[in-house]
């Protein structure tokens, strides 16, 4: 079982490769994305590698939000509907092995010539609370940071959002790394992560990392055939 030192280490790891991998992805960007980053930033102020390696070597318990430290991930393009995502966590190492860890990632949606956003939170709860109505490893929605029921920039019409349930349960997670890179898979797909996470193969980590997976469509030839009508 991972020491608190280890898990805390990928974590952050796993962190500054996210905003290494944005910061090479901002000079192509352009227009409304571009200007969109820069807004968000005035309220979510972004943290280097260096600024996030430094909160982290401070102590074993923090809260980024509380840090003004947001991770901004590289723009997810697909299906032609361009997504921002702001990161940030509140964690708790244990050398037992039962870290506490929340992944905050909200996701700025380009649509129709306008932004939404949609908010979600990997959880993995502490062992102290494994019998309570979210112990277990989940995400679910949010729309407000903190506790003080203030809206996220741009969310003033969010409050509807569910915060308690649905909670969708994650596959089991022996660790607070394994948190982080489901949120990272859930934004670029399990073969787009691989920049990210390639650390974790060889461990526990619960989802697949074959570096042989198929990365485009069945061609013609594999694809099932239609049955034929009698």
């Amino acid at each position: 079982m991972p020491s608190a030192a280890t898990e805390k280490d990928v974590v952050a790891e796993l962190l500054a490769k996210l905003s290494d991998l944005a910061d090479q992805a901002v000079a192509e960007e352009t227009g409304p994305i571009s200007q969109k980053r820069l807004e968000l930033q005035l309220t979510y102020p972004p943290v280097n590698r260096e600024k996030l390696m430094g909160i982290f070597s401070k102590s074993d318990r923090f809260d980024l939000r509380r840090e003004r430290a947001f991770v901004y991930g590289p723009t997810v393009k697909e299906a032609g509907r361009p997504l921002l995502p702001v990161v940030t966590i509140n964690a708790n190492f244990a050398a037992s092995g039962g870290s506490k860890i929340s992944v905050y990632v909200m996701c700025w949606i380009f649509y129709q010539m306008k932004w939404s956003v949609l908010p979600l939170r990997f959880e993995r709860p502490p062992p102290n609370q494994m019998d309570g109505a979210h112990g277990y490893n989940h995400v679910q929605f949010f729309w407000s940071l903190f506790d003080n029921g203030r809206p996220l920039v741009d969310g003033a019409n969010m409050e509807w959002l569910p915060q308690k349930q649905p909670a969708i349960p994650l596959p089991p997670i022996n660790d607070a790394p394994s948190i982080v890179a489901a949120a990272i898979i859930s934004l670029y797909g399990l073969i787009g992560a691989r920049p990210y996470i390639s650390d974790l193969q060889g461990t526990n980590f619960p989802f697949a990392l074959n570096p042989q997976q198929a990365s485009e469509p069945l061609s013609r030839d594999r694809r099932p055939k239609p049955r034929r009508r009698r």
